[in-house]
């Protein structure tokens, strides 16, 4: 819970940079919403002074203070923007700065609209500001959400206090399904903003774990995966199988065919591995390199999914343009004991892969390449 709580205000802080940005972008607009504003709050200046009866009542002058108030705020406001222009603000003390004013504004709105209804109006500067709230929910949903709500609420209690019909009013009506309706459509625009950066980062996400050419988990996720692994390892609840691959011929058929037609040979192996073994998780490490770490099912038999991909392999051809040649793939399995290291079990793995290539040599007088891996940098 706490940590939620956390986890929360640093991405509300984290949210007012992104309000300095869109205030920012959207200047103009925000331009014209304060003096709009501003104007509204002189009009309501100029008729309190027509029409105050009693200029030293305590009422009358609150009324006045009031105004003053939210009009300064928003010459200031106006001010900053201004500022802005020549000189740049940081983004974070921006949305700050803006938060601020619409704290203010709400604030001080609540004040008037219950002095309104306990004259027997309705709160119609509470109506004219609530609209600038509305506007600004585009910026920031949550707070201007919650802002508002409080300052409807404690209106509404007071009424109730105090006996006040706080919904006879039309312009209460007007004012609360405006709100409402700004809500509605705020949300529906923050979800949608959510739903699509959740599906920029799990496009993110993809691309940086998913090698380009076949597919299937490269690199950097082959050693996250290591890094899970090893965990389970040292909790010693790991139960895994690893099965290491490698293209035969790969550098002879490049050199002599060109490196497309060794990008099929690598794609189709790539495109075997998963329908072999559909429980378990491959990686293609590089080069002619393959990784699957067989888990679930595929662990129970993996002897006979061992067999099925030799039984694959016997009728797989790979054509390109005029060339057509049998897929060649040398492999070797270790299972995982308690007491090893996954590097440990990987290095098993990969010696069997170098018997079964030595084998593959003999028989159809394949090249093979040195055994020269660093098993220290897995």
């Amino acid at each position: 819970m706490k940590r939620n709580l956390i986890d929360f205000c640093k991405s509300r802080i984290n949210n007012l940079s992104i309000v300095g940005n869109t205030i920012q972008r959207y200047r103009m607009l925000h331009y014209v919403i304060l003096f709009l504003v501003t104007v509204l709050e002189i009009f309501f200046i100029i008729y309190w002074g027509i029409n105050t009866k009693n200029y030293t009542s305590a009422k009358s002058l609150t009324y006045l203070f009031s105004y003053i108030i939210l009009l300064v705020a928003s010459i200031a406001s106006l001010i900053v923007l201004v500022i802005n222009e020549k000189k740049k603000i940081p983004f974070k003390y921006l949305g700050l700065f803006i938060h601020a004013y619409g704290f203010i504004l709400m604030a001080w709105a609540t004040v008037i609209a219950i002095m309104d209804l306990s004259s027997g109006n309705g709160p119609i500067v509470l109506f004219t500001i609530s609209l600038v709230m509305c506007a600004f929910l585009l910026l920031d949903s949550i707070f201007y959400i919650f802002l508002t709500f409080i300052a409807y609420a404690i209106i509404f209690i007071f009424s109730i206090v105090d006996g006040y019909p706080f919904f006879s009013n039309a312009a209460v009506y007007i004012n609360v399904s405006i709100f409402v309706l700004s809500a509605i459509l705020s949300s529906i625009r923050n979800y949608n903003i959510s739903i699509n950066e959740a599906r920029q980062r799990e496009y993110l996400k993809r691309i940086s774990y998913t090698d380009e050419l076949t597919g299937l988990g490269n690199e950097t996720a082959y050693y996250k995966m290591i890094e899970e692994l090893t965990t389970e390892i040292n909790k010693n609840t790991a139960n895994f199988g690893i099965v290491v691959l490698d293209l035969n011929n790969l550098k002879h058929t490049n050199d002599q065919y060109g490196h497309r037609f060794g990008c099929h040979l690598v794609v189709t192996c790539g495109h075997i591995l998963p329908s072999i073994f559909p429980s378990s998780r491959h990686y293609h490490i590089g080069g002619d390199e393959f990784v699957v770490i067989v888990t679930g099912e595929d662990l129970i038999h993996v002897e006979d999914r061992l067999l099925d991909f030799e039984k694959k392999l016997d009728y797989t051809k790979v054509e390109f343009e005029d060339h057509e040649l049998l897929l060649s793939v040398a492999k070797g399995y270790a299972y995982h004991k308690g007491s090893d290291t996954y590097n440990e079990t990987f290095q098993i793995a990969d010696m069997d892969m170098y018997k079964n290539k030595e084998l593959m040599k003999e028989k159809y007088n394949i090249a093979i390449r040195q055994k020269d891996r660093d098993y220290s940098q897995l």
